[in-house]
């Protein structure tokens, strides 16, 4: 839902004044009075406007949250993808190695870049 229009509040009546003559005093009095049934009514667009804008704003705020936490799991899953590939990955080399490149037993799945052929080899465990 867009947020709309902010609504307007219609200005008051000149408001009475003590001192005044009576029949200036009653007729502005008297427009106060009637202003009051308007007032409530902008008063009350103007409270249900500020609920919308609270509403949009939480909503939008969540939605914020959510894309993050999701960006935060993606990056999550790239740097454990990369670690895996950085691990699996034994360079280039003119033949096949005999150990990965902390000297441990190859796995399978390791692979290297075989620069004399140009190709890439993985190790099936065999």
């Amino acid at each position: 839902m867009a947020i709309p229009a902010k609504p307007t509040l219609t200005t008051p009546p000149t408001a009475p004044v003590r001192g005044e003559d009576r029949a200036s005093f009653a007729t502005k009095a008297n427009a106060y009075v009637a202003f009051i049934g308007t007032n409530v009514t902008d008063l009350t667009a103007a409270i249900d406007w500020q609920d919308t804008v609270f509403t949009e704003t939480d909503d939008a705020g969540n939605a914020a949250i959510a894309s993050a936490e999701a960006a935060s799991d993606s990056l999550d899953q790239t740097i454990a993808t990369a670690a895996l590939y950085t691990v699996r990955h034994q360079g280039a080399y003119p033949s096949a190695p005999a150990t990965r490149n902390d000297g441990s037993a190859l796995q399978a799945g390791d692979f290297y870049f075989n620069t004399s052929s140009l190709k890439t080899f993985t190790w099936d465990g065999a």
